[in-house]
């Protein structure tokens, strides 16, 4: 006898890989995906700050005290094309483009502004490079995203989002019937697992053809039976030469007859 493991195993080396069909990205959770996914654009798409606060120029970088006079502004969104200068500023936002000849941000929370000076004055030492992301710092083009087989999650789907993609190649959904028969089980029964609706049990169920499963469940012995013969008896024709009161009588002592010998 085959132990649990090999007999799982020889029934899955027998299951076909299954059919790739296009899935709405929106309906792609819990799916699995048929084919490996490689990124097409970087994520971040382009260099940004990662923090609200300052864009300084890579010289101003250093000891905490320094001066920076504010020239502009760059929220997130279109680049605006402002440019930093040493000795200058520029006010921006988390996620928004970074201004040209940014050295590095300066968080808010480490500067003071003062309100009758156009300037800030830096609180805190700071590092070139600080608080910038630089684009494909988190996704590469070219990247691998999804290998075939592998779970559609939330995560995973944010990143296909963020890559543009309306549809993925999924694995069809797999549909299995579990025929299970034998006097020790039980009666006769027939149990379909699926979830796709246009399975052929979903039709048979409604063109009636469940019904046949549905009496042989009920009452197996029943089906097994032979049908019953019924029987018929014709009625003796009455010759048309004979009297019109004769006819009638003789009709009714055929009939008469015909219900004795079927009783």
């Amino acid at each position: 006898m085959l132990d649990e493991t090999e007999a799982r195993q020889r029934i899955l080396s027998l299951i076909p890989a299954p059919a790739a069909e296009s899935v709405r990205l929106d309906q792609a959770a819990g799916r699995y995906a048929a084919v490996d996914v490689f990124a097409s654009l970087p994520l971040p798409p382009f260099d940004n700050s990662a923090m609200d606060g300052y864009a300084i120029h890579h010289t101003d970088c250093g000891p905490a005290g320094r001066v920076l006079i504010l020239t502009g502004g760059q929220p997130a969104g279109p680049d605006l094309g402002l440019e930093v200068i040493p000795g200058h500023c520029v006010r921006i936002f988390t996620g928004a483009p970074l201004p040209r000849g940014t050295g590095a941000i300066v968080m808010q929370e480490d500067t003071v502004r003062s309100d009758d000076s156009p300037g800030i004055t830096l609180t805190e030492s700071t590092e070139p490079g600080e608080f910038i992301r630089h684009a494909g710092a988190d996704l590469c083009a070219g990247q691998r995203i999804l290998t075939a087989g592998d779970l559609i999650n939330p995560n995973r789907l944010a990143v296909l989002a963020s890559q543009g993609a309306a549809t993925l190649l999924c694995g069809r959904r797999p549909r299995a019937c579990i025929v299970t028969t034998g006097n020790e089980l039980g009666h006769f029964c027939v149990n379909w697992i699926t979830s796709d609706p246009e399975c052929s049990f979903h039709r048979h169920q409604r063109r009636g053809q469940h019904d046949r499963f549905s009496e042989l469940a009920k009452e197996p012995a029943r089906a097994h039976q032979k049908p019953r013969r019924r029987r018929f008896v014709r009625p003796r024709a009455t010759p048309r030469h004979a009297p019109k009161g004769a006819r009638g009588s003789n009709r009714c002592a055929t009939l008469g007859a015909a219900a004795r010998r079927a009783g």
